[in-house]
């Protein structure tokens, strides 16, 4: 009888064994998924904000682009300016979108900027449209700043990592 006690005990503990083992792998299992999940997610996001970050510096520089075919008169009417301010405030709410929040004021200064351009290409002065050029000169350089200042904000959040 005592050794059939002894097998039963010895089994039991196996089995407790066997089932403390089966929750700790599970628990490391689960562990390693759940790691590995925010590390794909981590990485979609970055992805995402790149991309993003991406769409209004093209935008910025499309936007640049109509603004020198606006100072040629024979090009003015073919430079769509407001279409490319559409184009790069989609892409400023692009960037609201994917964040994070530190990143909506610079994107939101560029499109600002633009907006004072296209404005005031919008003023009519007597029968011409016509800015002199040292105006010119002051909204091209906020427009340059405000993308400079999203370029050095934009490569700080994609160099920090996200928690």
């Amino acid at each position: 009888m005592s050794e059939g006690w002894g097998m039963l005990g010895a089994a039991i503990l196996a089995g407790i064994f066997a089932i403390v083992a089966g929750v700790i792998a599970y628990r490391a299992g689960r562990r390693q998924v759940a790691d590995q999940g925010l590390i794909e997610h981590r990485h979609w996001q970055r992805q995402n904000r790149l991309e993003a970050y991406q769409r209004i510096l093209t935008s910025s520089d499309a936007f640049t682009t109509a603004m020198d075919a606006w100072r040629i008169p024979t090009t003015r009417a073919s430079a769509n300016l407001g279409g490319a301010l559409e184009t790069l405030a989609a892409a400023e709410a692009g960037v609201r979108l994917v964040g994070p929040a530190e990143m909506h004021t610079p994107a939101k200064a560029v499109v600002n900027a633009a907006g004072d351009v296209y404005r005031r290409t919008r003023t009519i002065t007597g029968a011409l449209l016509f800015i002199p050029p040292a105006q010119w000169v002051q909204l091209s350089q906020a427009l340059i700043s405000a993308t400079n200042q999203f370029v050095t904000q934009a490569a700080t959040v994609l160099d920090t990592p996200t928690e």
